[in-house]
Order: structure tokens, then sequence, then C-alpha cells
């Protein structure tokens, strides 16, 4: 097939003009973000509401496109548009590349400043404190079960943080090293909850080795780099990091899945309301059958429980606190009245987010 030359450079030429105009278009809506930011005089320029429901019009009125490609463009634009309102930060496990990092960047775009902590329930106080606009922490595997830095952070801080939205990303694990004889590793490094992924594979493939415990993939990863050994993280942590060897896959589960929440500091608003599904935090009166009363109410306004875990009251030993998910957000009545019906019979309950779930 032949190259008509002609007709291609005026095609060029053509998506250069469409560029331009892009980049015009582009400047436009970054002038005027900046001018609402001025127009809020320091208030949140995170709305998790309304940046939701912007790609979901775009996606309905665009099908042609597909909504994967509107989100990551629009992630992208909103973020910048976002920026130049004032500095954003997030706080996320450290360093550089962890999986909350990964996150961060799908959910935020990679116009933002982070906030590298040690652990979640650092992270959440962080937050609670000012020290950050956003967190974007683990709080389940659909293996190894909750991650309870998470929720004794949130409940520590019940009354300060709100969960804005809910991130849902496979994660495939790695094992990278620097070199390619894996009889030479002495030592593995990564985060428990992410070795307990890959147990099987690390037990029949690294039985030599010692697995070293650290607060982050990329913590471990960083470190297996310095002393020349080898750690389980992801594959982008293991080449941005430069590993040599990098055997990806070795997960347990083919289906491993992690949901992470992005929490703000709590705002009465409205807008908040919205959502697919809410987190509640509970405690119950001492008598048989508390437990069951209280989801009862669910029961009885047809409210589906999607999750419920207990934690220890570090005051009270051997009392517990309940942390339940629900389908559906406090913007649907129902919810609302199970969720009512729900504080009266219970000790103490508190909302800790209506939000909308994102898979990534």
């Amino acid at each position: 097939m032949s190259m008509d030359v002609d007709q291609v450079k005026t095609l060029r030429n053509v998506i250069d003009q469409i560029d331009r105009d892009l980049m015009e278009l582009l400047s436009r809506r970054l002038e005027v973000a900046r001018e609402i930011g001025a127009a809020k005089e320091g208030g949140a320029v995170y709305d998790p509401k309304r940046e939701e429901a912007l790609v979901k019009r775009l996606a309905g009125e665009n099908p042609h496109l597909g909504e994967p490609l509107i989100r990551a463009v629009m992630g992208e634009i909103i973020g910048a548009c976002r920026a130049v309102q004032g500095p954003f930060r997030v706080v996320l496990m450290g360093p550089k590349w962890s999986y909350s990092h990964e996150v961060a960047e799908k959910v935020f775009g990679s116009s933002w400043d982070p906030v590298f902590v040690r652990s979640p329930r650092e992270a959440l106080c962080k937050v609670a404190v000012g020290g950050g606009d956003a967190a974007v922490v683990p709080i389940e595997n659909s293996t190894e079960g909750a991650v309870h830095s998470t929720l004794d952070g949130l409940m520590e801080l019940k009354g300060a943080v709100w969960i804005a939205r809910e991130a849902r990303a496979r994660v495939e694990h790695c094992l990278a090293n620097q070199g390619d004889d894996l009889g030479r590793i002495r030592r593995v490094y990564s985060h428990p909850q992410a070795m307990s992924q890959c147990w099987r594979w690390l037990s029949q493939n690294l039985p030599q080795a010692e697995l070293v415990e650290a607060n982050s993939t990329s913590e471990g990863a960083l470190r297996a780099l310095d002393e020349g050994e080898a750690a389980v993280c992801g594959i982008r942590c293991a080449r941005e990091m430069g590993f040599r060897m990098v055997i990806p896959g070795i997960q347990d589960s083919p289906l491993n899945t992690t949901r992470f929440i992005v929490v703000t500091r709590r705002e009465e608003r409205e807008e908040l309301r919205y959502g697919d599904r809410t987190s509640i935090l509970f405690t119950l009166p001492h008598r048989p059958g508390s437990l069951c009363e209280a989801l009862g109410a669910l029961s009885e306004h047809k409210i589906n429980l999607m999750m419920i875990q207990s934690r220890p009251i570090p005051k009270n030993p051997f009392e517990y606190a309940f942390f339940a998910d629900i389908d559906g957000g406090l913007g649907d009545p129902k919810v609302e009245a199970a969720v009512n019906e729900m504080a009266k019979r219970t000790s103490d309950l508190t909302v800790l987010g209506s939000y909308c779930s994102l898979e990534i």
C-alpha cells in the first residue's frame, strides 16, 4: 500500500492546530480555576462529588471515547486546576512508589505534593491536624482482610476525619532483586501484609531467605537495594528504583485486590452525603443480642451489610468497637433511616463517610 505523503502532511497540520486549540482551552480552564481559588479565599479545593459527576457526565455525553480515557485525561486536568488554587498535599505511605503512591496518582493525577509517613494511622493523624489536605491509605485486602492501623486511626480520630472516596486496586507483587540467582538471596524485605499475600511463592522458591518486615513495600525495596538483597514490591517500584531482576505475579491469589480510602478533614457539607457506600463506627451496650439488634435496623430497611470488623478499644480492656460498610449513601432516605435507627440501638455511632468507589 502506497502512502499519500501530501495527505499525511495535511492531516498532521490539522492535528497541530487541534493541539494548539487544546492548549488554549486548557490555559483558559486553568485561569478560571485560579479565579475560583481566589474566590474561595483558602477554602477546600478537593470536591470529590463534583469531580465524579463531571467525569460521569462527560462519559455519558461522549460514549465513543470511553470512560477510562475520559477519567485519565480529566484526572490530570482537574489535578492541574486544583494545583493552581494552592498547594495540594497528599499524605501517604513512603518512600516513593509505594502502592499508596501509585493509587494517589490514579485518584489525583500528577499535580500534587506528597507527604510521606510510616503508617496509615500516622497519615490520618497528619490530615486531622492540617498537615495534609488528603490521605490515601489501605483499609482492606481481599486475602489478608482489614488493615488494623487504618481502622485504629479512624477510631481515634472519628470526629476529625471523613472518608471522601474509595479506590480498589488490583495488586500484583513482584520479587525485585539485583541478580538472577535466587539461591544467593538471604533476606527479603517488604510490608508484612505483602509478604503474607506471597507466602506460598516465597516458601517454595526462597526457603532459605529471612523475611524482614518494613513499614511499606517501597521502604522494603529501598532497604533491599542498599543491602544487595531482595524485596516484595510493586512492579513500578522495582523498575523506578532500578532493580535488575523483576519476577512478576508472585502473589498467591491472581485476584489480589486492596481497597484504599481517601480521607480528608471532616466537614459537615451536604455534598458529603453522596455516594454508593457508607462507613460507620459504633459501640454497643453490654447486653445479650445487642449486635443482632443493631444490625437488625439494616435488615428492616433492606440495606445490605457489605463489611463488618471489630477492633479492641484501647482505653476499655476487652471491649470492642465495630466498623461496618453498608450499601448506599446517606443521601438515600432508606440508608439515612437505617443509620438513624442503628444509632438508637447502639451506645455510640459515628458516620465515617459516604463516598463513591472507583476501580483503578
